[in-house]
């Protein structure tokens, strides 16, 4: 009774979630961390297939009806023999919460024996925020790397004109624009003035603006209009 106190103590207060289900693959137990993960409550899934709320969490882009089948086919296996090919297989999904939240998560599944018969048991720990840090942290590195490119190539350019066309492209790279310029201003003519341009769109020649003035236009989504015209 004690052991029993004590498992039951650790399953309800573990930050990670807790699933059992039977040999007939139907929940058992459903603990409050997975509550917290998956956003749905322990009354709403006991006794319900394991494999239907599995698939029902899953994101749409990542259900395939082909896997969720041999799932179940493999139930049967399960309950005869205490083996299945998806034991101590850990997974990484991404999950779809009720309120339309999404969340990566990490989880294991391996058989346990009981007295009379084998049930299931299934870990998930979120990972969204080491997911997204690391995601935030390789995009830093890409930038770093571009940004270290650019001064090397800086340093080996000698012509002014082809140096400013230079870091304008770089520029455009870094921040994944379609289009970049460069306006430098000349104090003689009280006006910035272009010196690069990286378009395709039509710029005047005499183009310049000065002290006061300002940009005036539209956006157009040329791609669009381009493909109307091309059907």
């Amino acid at each position: 009774r004690d052991t029993e106190a004590r498992l039951r103590g650790i399953i309800d207060q573990s930050v990670d979630g807790i699933v059992l289900f039977d040999a007939a693959a139907h929940i058992v137990e459903w603990n409050r961390g997975q509550e917290q993960i998956t956003g749905r409550p322990r009354a709403a899934v006991l006794g319900r297939l394991f494999w239907d709320v599995l698939f029902e969490m899953v994101a749409p882009d990542q259900q395939i009806p082909v896997t969720r089948e041999a799932f179940l086919e493999s139930t049967a296996e399960f309950a005869r023999t205490g083996r299945a090919f998806w034991f101590d297989q850990p997974w990484e999904k991404v999950i779809v919460r009720p309120d339309g939240s999404r969340r990566v998560v990490q989880s294991v599944v391996f058989p346990v024996r009981t007295p009379t018969g084998f049930l299931a048991a299934s870990i998930t720990r979120d990972v969204t925020e080491q997911r997204e840090a690391a995601e935030q942290l390789a995009a830093r590195t890409r930038q770093l790397e571009t940004v270290r490119g650019i001064t090397a190539e800086i340093t080996r350019e000698l012509d002014l004109p082809a140096l400013l066309r230079l870091i304008t492209a770089r520029a455009r790279e870094l921040l994944r624009a379609h289009d970049a310029g460069l306006v430098v201003w000349h104090p003689d003519s009280g006006r910035l003035v272009p010196e690069v341009w990286l378009t395709d769109q039509n710029i005047p020649a005499d183009f310049t603006v000065g002290l006061g003035e300002s940009l005036v236009g539209e956006v157009r989504d040329t791609e669009t209009a381009k493909m109307a015209m091309q059907a």
